[in-house]
C-alpha cells in the first residue's frame, strides 16, 4: 500500500494535483518508514538516535535519504506547486485568482502540525505550543473572506 501511494502521490506531485495533501501524507509516511526503519532498534539519548544520521555497517540505519525527502517535501506543504500546476488551475477557476492568502495560512498550519507532532514527544511544551499555533492560524484561515 505504501508503495503504490508514494508512486501515486510521486505522480500526483510531478503534474501538481493536490499538492499539499500528497506532499503532507508523503511527509508523514517518510517520517513513519524512518523510525521503523532507520532509526536504531535501542536508543536512550538524541546523541544514540543520530548515529543513524552517518553511513556505517554498525547496526544503525542510515536516514540521511530519508531527510532529505522530508527537506523537499516541506516546501511544496508551505507553498504548494506554484502557478504551472493543476491545484493553481483548478483554484483559478473555482476562486477567480482570489486564493493565495487563504491557501499560503492552510499551508502554514498544516507544516507547523507536521513539525510540531514529533517536537511534542521530545519535547512536550514546545510541541504543544506550536500546535496550537498551528490550530489558530488553520482557523484563521477559515474566517478570511475570499
Amino acid at each position: 500500500m505504501a508503495t503504490w501511494f508514494e508512486l501515486i502521490g510521486g505522480l500526483a506531485l510531478l503534474f501538481g494535483l493536490g499538492t499539499r495533501f500528497f506532499a503532507f501524507s508523503l511527509l508523514v509516511l517518510t517520517i513513519v518508514a524512518t523510525s521503523a526503519v532507520h532509526w536504531p532498534m535501542d536508543w536512550q539519548t538524541l546523541k544514540d538516535l543520530a548515529m543513524g544520521y552517518a553511513i556505517s555497517n554498525e547496526g544503525f540505519g542510515n536516514f540521511k535519504l530519508p531527510f532529505l525527502f522530508a527537506a523537499m517535501l516541506l516546501p511544496l506543504i508551505f507553498h504548494g506547486a506554484g502557478k504551472f500546476s493543476l491545484d493553481a488551475l483548478i483554484a483559478d477557476f473555482i476562486m477567480n485568482g482570489d486564493h493565495e492568502n487563504i491557501l499560503d495560512l492552510r499551508a502554514w498550519s498544516l507544516g507547523l502540525l507536521v513539525i510540531a507532532a514529533p517536537m511534542s514527544i521530545l519535547f512536550p511544551v514546545i510541541g504543544l505550543s506550536v500546535s496550537a499555533l498551528a490550530l489558530v492560524i488553520g482557523a484563521i484561515s477559515f474566517f478570511i473572506r475570499r
